[in-house]
C-alpha cells in the first residue's frame, strides 16, 4: 500500500488491514469519517471521493484481505445539495419565527441567531456571533445556570429571565432551551418570547380583581342610593309582569306600602283602558327594550296619575322605571285644545264664507223672482237658475265636509279599479281638455277593492282637475294601477292593517308643490288657486274617503316636476265590478195608485217633499213623527213607500222603519237624511238593504231613488 500511494498518510487504512489480517475483521472507511483516505483522481481530474471497505478472505490463521474501493462522488454531492436545503429551510423558520433564537456552543457562546434577536437586543447578526450569551442578560450568572442545566439533560421550558434595552427599560423574556448534536460537537438551541406585554396586563388584572368587591360594593352602594331616593317609579318584575321588588317612590307618590305592591301583576296598578297595551307587552314572544309606554296608574285614593315607562329585559326580568309626566301631559291637552280651537275657527270661517256667498245668490235670487212675479214681468227663468245652482254648491259643500270628516255615508261594492280607471278614460279626457295628455297604465290581476264607486269616481275626477289646472300650457297625466303588500312595519307607520292592496297613481308634470304648501295640502279650505277657482276642499275630500275606507293616501311632489298622489285601498277578495253607472237625466213619474208616506220632523221639509212626489203623480200622504206614522200605517193598508228622516226627535227614522217593517213585512222603507250616523250607517258604511237618499235632494234625484225603491 505504501509502494502504491507513496507519500499518503494511510494509518487508518492500515489500522483495518491489520484487523483483518490479525483479527478477522471488517470495515468500512468513508468519506465522511475519514476525509483524507487516498489520493485517486477521476480520467478528468477531479478529485473521486471514495469508500474503502476491507474484509478478510480465507481461513483464521492464514488470512487475506479483499481491498474494494467504491466512487461515492454523486451520493456525496446529493447528500450536501440535501443538507443546504435542510440548512435553508431551518433558515427560513429561524427567520420567520417571531421569537428570538439563539444557537450555543458548549460554552455558551452564540452560533448564530434570527432577525427576531437582531431586534430584541438591538445587536446586529454579525455582533452577536462569538460573544457570550450570559453578557446578553440582566442576570447573565442565572442564564449560565440554566444553559448548563440544558447541556446535562433537564428540560428547560418557559423560565423567566431579563434584559435590559438602550433607552433603559425591562423586557420580561419566557425561555426555553433544547440541546443538540452536530457531529462530535455538542449545541444548544434557546426560544427567547417576549412576555413583557402579557405580564403587565396580568399585573393590572391582578390588581383590578384586588379593587373589584370593593367597585362592586361601591357601586352596589351607589344603585341602592339611587333606589331609594329617586322621585320616579322603579320596580322589577317577571315577563309575567308580577312585580318582584318596588322602591320607595310608589310609596310616596301612589301611596302603596312596598309590601302591597310586590307580588301582584304590574296591570292591578294600570287604568283598565291602558291594561291592552301593556297585556300585549307581557304576551310577546320577542323580549326588546319598551321606550316612552305612557300609562295611567292608579294611586291608593283612587286618583289616575300618567307615567312614562321604560322597560328593559335581562336575566328573565323586566327592569321598569317610570315618570311623571303629568304636568307635560296637561301642557299638552292645553296645546291640543288650542290647536283644535284655531282649527274649528279657520273651519268655521271657511264655511261661513263659502256659505255665505252661496245663500247670496239663492236669497237674492229669490228676491227678484218675487218682485217679478209681484209685477207680472217674464225673465225669471235665469234667476231660477242662478238660486238652484247656489243651493247645489251649497248642498255639494256639506257633502266635501262630511267626506273630509269621514262622516258621509258609504255603499261600498266589490270594484275592479282598473276597470274603472279604463272606463273613466274618456271622461277624464273631455275634462282635462285638449292640451292634457292622458295615459292610463292598469296592471292585469291588480284585484278588487271594496269601495263606494261614486265616491271613488269623485276622487279621481278631482285629481284630474287638480293636475289640469297645474299645467297650464299642458302635460301629460298618468293614473297607474297596481298590486301592492303592505308588511306589519310600513302598516304601523301609515296607521293601516298589513296585507295586500291596490295602489292607485295619479302623476302629472305640473308646476308641482313646495314644502310649505305640501305641509297643508289635506287641510280643509286650504287652496293656492285665485278667489272664486276652488274651495279648498278637494284634497280633503280625497283624503276622508281613503281614509274611511280603510285606505292611506300620500303626496310627492317637487316644485317644476310634478306631482304624484298615491291612494293605496285594501284589496278585496271577490267578484269585481268596474262598470261606470250610467247617470239618466230622465224623471221618473209615479202612479196615483202608489202611495207614499213622507215622515219628517221639519214642517217645511215636509211640504216640499210632498209637493215635489205629488207632482211626480203619486198620492202622498204624510206624519210628523214616528208615533203618528205607526198610527197611519195601523190605519191604511195600501201605503207603498215610507219615506222617513232620519234624524228624528223621541223615536229615529231607524227605530220607526223597524216598527212599521214589523207592522207591515211587505212595505219598501226609504231613508232620507243630511247626516244620518250611528242609526243607519255603521263606520261611515250604509248597513246592509238600507236604502238612503242624501239631504238635498233633487227632483230628478228624488224621483230615481223613489222609483228604485218601488221597482226592486
Amino acid at each position: 500500500m505504501e509502494e502504491l500511494f507513496p507519500g499518503r498518510p494511510l494509518g487508518p487504512i492500515l489500522v483495518a488491514l491489520n484487523e483483518a489480517l490479525e483479527a478477522g475483521a471488517s470495515s468500512l472507511l468513508t468519506p465522511t469519517l475519514h476525509p483524507a483516505l487516498l489520493a485517486l483522481r477521476t480520467r478528468a481530474g477531479q478529485p473521486l471521493i471514495h469508500s474503502i471497505s476491507i474484509r478478510p478472505i480465507g481461513a483464521i490463521g492464514a488470512y487475506e484481505c479483499l481491498i474494494q474501493i467504491s466512487d461515492v462522488t454523486g451520493a456525496m454531492r446529493r447528500e450536501a445539495v440535501l443538507r443546504q436545503r435542510q440548512n435553508a429551510r431551518y433558515d427560513a423558520v429561524m427567520e420567520s419565527a417571531a421569537e428570538a433564537i439563539l444557537t450555543l456552543d458548549d460554552t455558551g457562546a452564540i452560533q448564530g441567531a434570527n432577525s427576531a434577536a437582531e431586534v430584541l437586543f438591538e445587536i446586529d447578526k454579525a455582533s452577536l456571533a462569538g460573544q457570550p450569551s450570559a453578557r446578553l442578560f440582566v442576570e447573565g450568572d442565572r442564564w449560565s445556570q440554566l444553559h448548563d442545566a440544558s447541556r446535562s439533560g433537564q428540560q428547560i421550558v418557559h423560565r423567566e429571565v431579563s434584559v435590559k434595552r438602550r433607552n433603559g427599560s425591562t423586557r420580561h423574556l419566557e425561555a426555553s432551551i433544547s440541546r443538540w448534536s452536530g457531529g462530535a460537537k455538542q449545541f444548544t438551541t434557546a426560544f427567547l418570547r417576549d412576555v413583557t406585554d402579557r405580564l403587565s396586563s396580568q399585573l393590572k388584572l391582578k390588581t383590578l380583581n384586588e379593587t373589584l368587591e370593593q367597585r362592586v360594593a361601591d357601586a352596589t352602594g351607589e344603585r341602592d342610593m339611587i333606589w331609594r331616593v329617586s322621585q320616579d317609579l322603579f320596580a322589577v318584575m317577571d315577563f309575567g309582569l308580577k312585580c318582584q321588588s318596588v322602591n320607595p317612590a310608589w310609596t310616596e307618590h301612589l301611596g302603596f306600602d312596598e309590601s302591597e305592591v310586590e307580588g301582584k301583576t304590574f296591570e292591578d296598578f294600570v287604568h283598565p283602558e291602558d291594561v291592552a297595551a301593556v297585556t300585549r307587552l307581557s304576551l310577546s314572544d320577542s323580549r326588546v327594550a319598551v321606550r316612552d309606554l305612557d300609562l295611567r296608574m292608579r294611586a291608593n285614593d283612587g286618583r289616575f296619575i300618567w307615567y312614562s315607562w321604560q322597560f328593559m329585559p335581562r336575566n328573565n326580568q323586566y327592569y321598569a322605571a317610570g315618570r311623571d309626566i303629568n304636568v307635560r301631559r296637561n301642557l299638552e291637552d292645553q296645546l291640543r285644545q288650542s290647536q283644535k280651537m284655531e282649527a274649528v275657527g279657520q273651519l268655521t270661517g271657511g264655511i261661513a264664507h263659502d256659505f255665505n256667498n252661496m245663500l247670496g245668490v239663492v236669497i237674492s235670487g229669490l228676491n227678484l223672482i218675487q218682485r217679478r212675479v209681484d209685477r207680472g214681468e217674464p225673465g225669471v227663468h235665469q234667476l231660477i237658475a242662478a238660486a238652484t245652482e247656489g243651493a247645489h254648491k251649497a248642498a255639494m259643500l256639506t257633502q266635501r265636509l262630511l267626506a273630509f270628516s269621514r262622516q258621509q255615508p258609504l255603499s261600498p261594492e266589490s270594484l275592479d279599479v282598473g276597470r274603472m280607471v279604463q272606463d273613466m278614460s274618456e271622461l277624464l279626457r273631455r275634462t282635462l281638455g285638449e292640451h292634457v295628455t292622458l295615459n292610463t297604465v292598469v296592471q292585469s290581476g291588480d284585484g278588487a277593492v271594496l269601495a263606494d264607486p261614486s265616491q271613488l269616481e269623485n276622487v279621481l275626477v278631482n285629481l284630474a282637475v287638480n293636475a289640469r289646472d297645474a299645467m297650464p300650457e299642458g302635460g301629460t297625466l298618468t293614473i297607474e294601477t297596481s298590486a301592492l303588500l303592505v308588511d306589519q312595519s310600513v302598516a304601523a307607520d301609515h296607521g293601516i292593517s298589513p296585507g295586500p292592496y291596490v295602489l292607485i297613481a295619479v302623476r302629472d308634470t305640473g308646476s308641482g308643490m313646495s314644502a310649505e304648501v305640501l305641509e297643508r295640502a289635506f287641510e280643509p279650505f286650504f287652496t293656492t288657486k285665485g278667489v272664486g277657482k276652488g274651495t279648498g276642499l278637494g284634497l280633503s275630500q280625497v283624503f276622508g274617503f281613503v281614509k274611511q275606507s280603510g285606505g292611506y293616501v300620500n303626496i310627492d311632489s317637487k316644485l317644476g316636476v310634478g306631482t304624484t298622489i298615491s291612494i293605496w285601498l285594501p284589496r278585496h277578495n271577490g267578484p269585481a265590478d268596474g262598470a261606470r253607472r250610467a247617470n239618466s237625466q230622465d224623471v221618473a213619474n209615479g202612479k196615483p195608485e202608489e202611495l207614499i208616506l213622507v215622515v219628517e220632523d221639519e214642517a217645511s221639509v215636509r211640504q216640499l217633499t210632498m209637493q215635489m212626489l205629488e207632482d211626480l203623480d203619486y198620492s202622498v200622504i204624510s206624519a210628523e213623527n214616528g208615533v203618528e206614522g205607526l198610527r197611519i200605517l195601523e190605519d191604511r193598508g195600501d201605503v207603498s213607500l215610507l219615506l222617513t228622516d232620519v234624524v228624528m226627535p223621541g223615536m229615529n227614522g231607524r227605530e220607526f222603519a223597524d216598527a212599521a217593517v214589523e207592522l207591515r213585512p211587505d212595505l219598501r222603507v226609504l231613508f232620507t237624511s243630511g247626516y244620518a250616523r250611528d242609526a243607519i250607517v255603521r263606520n261611515g258604511i250604509i248597513d246592509p238593504n238600507v236604502q238612503l237618499l242624501q239631504k238635498p235632494a233633487t227632483l230628478q234625484a228624488l224621483a230615481q231613488k223613489v222609483r228604485l225603491v218601488l221597482d226592486n
